[in-house]
C-alpha cells in the first residue's frame, strides 16, 4: 500500500508550497544557496527536499482516506498510515502544507484528518472537533560555527525585526546574522509570534502597528528546510520544532539548540511546564466515523511510540 508523502516540489510542478515567497527563491536570484551550503550532505539533504519522489505501490481502488497539514506531525503520520494501511487494506494519503492548509482543507471536505501543531483558536473550536496526540516545543537554532549558547526573548525579538545585524553585537563572534523564518500559515511561525510578538510581514494591514518579522528573513515551509538552512549557513538562526532539531542533530546535523531565558529545552522542562513555549500536536476532524480507528492508532501505545521515535511528549502516559 502506498503513502504519499505531500509537500514536495518536483521541476514543473506547483504545490501548496510554491508562492510568492518560495523557500529558496531568494537564494536563487542572488546565486549564493549552494555557496552558504558548506558540505556535500546538507546539499544532498536539500534535493531531497526539492525532488522527493514519493512511496508507491499496489493501492486499492476506492476513495483514500487523506490527511494533510503540519510538516511536524506529518512524519508521525506516514508511519502510523502504512500500518493502518496494512491492517485494513485502505489507502491513505499523507500531505503537508502547515497547519492552516490542514484546518482549510477539513473544513473544505478535502482531507478526513488535518494536522495542527498549535493549539486551535476558539473560533476554529467551534467549528471542529479535535484530539491532542502529544507535545513539542519550539526551539531556537544556529549553527555549530555559532558561539552563541542561550537567547532571550528580548533578544530574540530585536534580532528578526533586524535591530541586531551582527552576531557582534551580542557576541565576540564578527558575522552578519542571517534570519531563516516560515511561510504564512505555518503552525510553527504562529507560536514564534505568539511568544515574541511579532507579525508577518503579510499581517501589516492588520497590525499596522507592528513589529514585524524583518523582510531580510529567508522563509521556508517546513522544519527540514529550516534545519538544513541553518545547518548549512554558519551564521544564521532559525525557530523548529524540538523533536525534529533533536532527531536531526542526533544524525549529524551541525545544529545548537539554545537555552531559552535561561531554561534547556528537554523533554522534562516540557513535561514540567518550565520551558517557555510548549504546544500541543493535535488533529481535527469533522466526522469522527470516517477517522475514528485512525484517531484510536495515533493514540494507541504504539502509535505513542511513533511519536516518541519522532522526540515528541506523548499525550498518553
Amino acid at each position: 500500500m502506498s503513502v504519499h508523502l505531500g509537500n514536495t516540489l518536483h521541476p514543473q510542478e506547483k504545490s501548496a508550497s510554491t508562492t510568492r515567497n518560495h523557500p529558496f527563491q531568494k537564494f536563487r536570484q542572488r546565486g549564493i544557496l549552494f555557496k552558504h551550503l558548506r558540505s556535500n550532505a546538507l546539499r544532498a539533504v536539500l534535493l531531497l527536499i526539492l525532488v522527493l519522489t514519493p512511496v508507491t505501490g499496489v493501492a486499492p481502488s476506492e476513495e483514500p482516506i487523506r490527511i494533510s497539514g503540519s510538516t511536524t506531525i506529518q512524519p508521525i503520520a506516514a508511519a502510523l498510515a502504512s500500518v493502518y494501511e496494512s491492517r485494513t487494506n485502505e489507502k491513505v494519503v499523507v500531505t503537508g502544507g502547515g497547519s492552516g492548509r490542514g484546518i482549510q482543507d477539513v473544513l473544505e471536505g478535502k482531507s478526513h484528518l488535518g494536522m495542527v501543531s498549535r493549539s486551535l483558536k476558539d473560533e476554529e473550536k467551534n467549528k471542529l472537533q479535535h484530539v491532542t496526540i502529544g507535545y513539542d516545543a519550539l526551539v531556537i537554532i544556529v549553527n555549530t560555527a555559532n558561539p552563541l549558547e542561550t537567547i532571550s526573548r528580548d533578544t530574540l525579538v530585536n534580532l528578526y525585526t533586524g535591530k541586531i545585524q551582527s552576531w557582534k553585537e551580542i557576541s565576540a563572534w564578527d558575522q552578519p546574522v542571517v534570519l531563516v523564518s516560515k511561510e504564512f500559515g505555518r503552525g510553527t511561525l504562529e507560536l514564534f509570534m505568539q511568544y515574541t510578538g511579532l507579525r508577518h510581514p503579510q499581517e501589516r494591514e492588520k497590525y499596522p502597528a507592528g513589529p514585524f518579522i524583518s523582510e531580510a528573513a529567508f522563509e521556508v515551509g517546513s522544519n527540514l528546510e529550516s534545519i538544513t538552512l541553518v545547518g548549512g549557513i554558519p551564521n544564521a538562526i532559525g525557530y523548529v520544532s524540538m523533536g525534529t532539531a533533536f532527531a536531526l542533530q542526533a544524525q549529524g546535523m551541525p545544529i545548537k539548540v539554545l537555552t531559552l531565558e535561561g531554561v534547556v529545552p528537554s523533554k522534562e522542562t516540557v513535561q514540567n511546564g518550565t520551558y517557555p513555549v510548549i504546544r500541543e500536536l493535535n488533529l481535527v476532524f469533522t466526522d469522527p466515523s470516517q477517522v475514528q480507528p485512525l484517531i484510536d492508532l495515533f493514540l494507541s501505545p504504539e502509535g505513542q511510540r511513533a511519536l516518541i521515535n519522532e522526540g515528541f511528549i506523548p499525550a498518553v502516559r
